[in-house]
């Protein structure tokens, strides 16, 4: 049922991007019914599954979920300190909620709000307070 209803997605994004409006109206409307009947029909062990809000995403890399900012931050160092590449070489990370970018993560591990950065920007989650560094 979910790759119908993945299917179904995908073909009303077509018909959308071509203006076919009520194809892409139906092929919507089997989506949602595809994905409603998966989740009566599942087992059920699969009813309470705790999920990750947040998506670190890097260029080139495998995206990662994580639960909060702390966990973001985390899992971005940790690849960051298993793969041993500098600065220039590793990518910052874009930080993601729900498909949508919220955040980037600096190779120091903190994560700063959207945009460019400019002098006395505070990041939304430092690492070095959290870690009890002075």
């Amino acid at each position: 049922m979910y790759d119908m209803q993945r299917d179904a997605r995908q073909r009303a994004d077509k018909a959308w991007r071509t203006r076919k409006a009520f194809i892409a109206a139906y092929w919507f409307t089997i989506a949602v019914y595809a994905g409603h009947i998966a989740k009566a029909v599942r087992p059920p062990h699969y009813a309470r599954k705790k999920t990750a809000p947040f998506q670190v995403r890097q260029h080139g890399y495998a995206d990662v979920p994580a639960v909060h900012w702390a966990d973001a931050s985390r899992l971005y160092c940790e690849r960051r300190d298993d793969l041993c590449l500098g600065a220039s070489q590793f990518p910052d990370g874009e930080l993601f909620l729900d498909g949508i970018p919220i955040a980037h993560i600096s190779y120091n591990g903190r994560i700063w709000p959207l945009g460019a950065y400019h002098a006395g920007m505070e990041p939304i989650y430092d690492n070095r307070l959290a870690a009890g560094a002075p």
